[in-house]
């Protein structure tokens, strides 16, 4: 196989013992490798199967917190190959929604929350060879606030009674 070093083939007898070096696999599958040795007599073929290399991701934040105005939270993505990441909720996003191995500044970004519940949100970190998930940030989202005002905010009537108007809004 390609990368593989076989030495010190000793024989005891009519037994043979060897030593095998596979290099280190960075990829992000599972190699096989075929060594076949033959002689005067027949082949035999020795199955080399070496794991893949495993992702690595991390996010420096797990949450984040915005008010019902919303806004964006920079999140710093550190990843071994190419990501992508799925806001789950609407209103949600991540800039840039996909990143290559490295650094990224990636930004969760909320839009305003105009209903009087506070919402809770995900965003899904997923390798894209593998689609495995690697991270998930918990974006919470506080209530729109329920502002009524009414001018004017007091009317004052004398004894006779009458009539005044006024907004409420």
């Amino acid at each position: 196989g390609e990368g593989i070093i076989w030495t010190d083939l000793k024989w005891v007898g009519d037994i043979a013992t060897t030593t095998v070096s596979v290099p280190s696999n960075f990829d992000y599958q599972q190699k096989t490798y075929n060594l076949v040795f033959t002689s005067s007599i027949g082949s035999v073929t020795v199955v080399i199967t070496q794991d893949s290399f495993d992702a690595s991701l991390t996010v420096s934040k797990n949450s984040v917190t915005f008010d019902s105005e919303g806004g964006n939270d920079e999140v710093r993505v550190v990843s071994n190959r190419a990501w992508m990441a799925t806001a789950a909720d609407t209103g949600l996003r991540a800039v840039p929604s996909q990143g290559t191995k490295g650094t990224t500044d990636m930004k969760v970004v909320a839009d305003e929350n105009t209903t009087l519940a506070s919402r809770v949100g995900y965003i899904y970190i997923d390798t894209v060879e593998t689609n495995e998930r690697m991270a998930t940030i918990t974006v919470t989202q506080g209530e729109m606030e329920e502002n009524l005002s009414v001018n004017p905010s007091s009317i004052i009537f004398d004894t006779r009674g009458g009539t005044a108007s006024f907004t409420i809004s």
